[in-house]
């Protein structure tokens, strides 16, 4: 495969994944509005990393199955009968007669192309040491090799006293004694098992578009820009939020201010977590406040929420702390009368949140438990 169709076929398929799940919450001959079609994107990213997430963890990730499996199941969805659904009243009239809100899509346009220059230069990590050289190089291993658990066959090869020499113990990490480079723990040193750091969401979509670029030069290139395409769409989650709330000025201002934040730029351009995060928790908040104040199509606001706020938890180990948050949520809504809407979004929560916790025990347990028992120690002080 050309290095230039994997990058041409990986956003097709990402939109078509998303239009074909979108289209089941929107009634037939609905027009699409900006707010749709991004909800419809948020979905269509998190669905394909989560299947290639599944594969990875089966050891078989490869980019040409990621799309056989989600080409797949958007041809199943697009052909399958649309549900039976009412028209409702339109969720996405402008809220007022300002002349913003006409010229919406210009402004947005004109923002993109500075954002463009903006994130688009990345702090060019590739090797570990720092948390964002162990990311880039985590996503070209699965890549490579499919999976995260690393056999290294040099390792297996050492004698003991080697091993003891070269290798940095780490005495108080559960189901690891030692670590071989930074963020690469020795779960079996005699086996040659390293077991990576870090939750699996961000370098299974490092490995997607390195396996989409076709080759390792490519591929590390493309590992670094997608910080700036998280940041680019976390910028936006924000901007429609601020826009729901209190109009199209507002919106923009807050779209202007934030891109234009030494944060923001920073963060846009150094490869962690940071910027998928803040996409996903924020497209999670504005797609839940529009569920929550009942707009419609309530599905997809629901959907998109759940599904949001759900891949929070396969991204950081340390978004556990707002379980308690989200379950006092569900206790609410089932209070007030449970509705159809309401599953939309525990469903995927939940599934979501449960995956987040098998990957942790199964296969990122050094990283998990001491995570883990860090945080109970400090809550035990209190």
């Amino acid at each position: 495969m050309p290095e230039w169709a994997g990058m041409a076929l990986l956003p097709l398929s990402v939109a078509l994944l998303g239009f074909a799940i979108g289209r089941r919450f929107i009634p037939h001959g609905e027009l699409w509005s900006l707010p749709m079609a991004f909800a419809a994107l948020t979905v269509g990213l998190i669905a394909t990393g989560w299947v290639a997430l599944v594969l990875a963890e089966f050891g078989v990730f490869d980019f040409g199955w990621m799309l056989l499996v989600t080409g797949g199941a958007s041809a199943i969805l697009v052909l399958w009968p649309l549900p039976n659904a009412t028209r409702g009243q339109p969720a996405d009239r402008p809220q007022s007669d300002d002349g913003w809100a006409r010229w919406e899509h210009l402004m947005l346009a004109v923002w993109l192309v500075v954002a463009l220059w903006l994130f688009f230069r990345p702090h060019e990590y590739i090797f570990g040491a720092a948390d964002a050289g162990v990311y880039v190089s985590l996503g070209a291993e699965i890549a490579q090799h499919g999976g995260f658990t690393i056999r290294d066959q040099t390792l297996a090869g050492m004698s003991a006293e080697m091993r003891a020499a070269v290798l940095r113990p780490l005495p108080n990490t559960p189901f690891a004694d030692s670590y071989l480079l930074p963020g690469f723990y020795v779960t079996d040193a005699a086996g040659g098992e390293l077991t990576p750091q870090f939750y699996p969401l961000h370098p299974v979509f490092q490995a997607i578009v390195y396996g989409a670029a076709g080759s390792a030069d490519g591929g590390m290139r493309a590992e670094l820009l997608l910080t700036g395409v998280w940041i680019v769409l976390g910028t936006l989650a924000v901007y429609l939020t601020a826009r729901d709330i209190g109009g199209p000025v507002v919106g923009a201002l807050v779209l202007a201010g934030l891109s234009l934040s030494a944060l923001q730029v920073w963060f846009g351009r150094y490869p962690t977590s940071e910027a998928l995060t803040q996409f996903l928790l924020w497209a999670g908040i504005w797609s839940g406040g529009r569920w929550l104040s009942d707009r419609q199509p309530f599905g997809l606001w629901a959907f998109t929420s759940g599904l949001s706020f759900g891949a929070v938890f396969l991204v950081r180990i340390d978004s556990l702390i707002l379980l308690p948050v989200f379950s006092l949520l569900l206790v609410w809504r089932w209070l007030r009368g449970w509705r159809r809407a309401d599953s939309w979004f525990a469903v995927p929560f939940v599934l979501l949140v449960v995956h987040s916790l098998l990957h942790g025990h199964f296969l990122s347990a050094p990283y998990f438990y001491e995570t883990v028992g860090y945080g109970v120690s400090l809550l035990s002080r209190l």
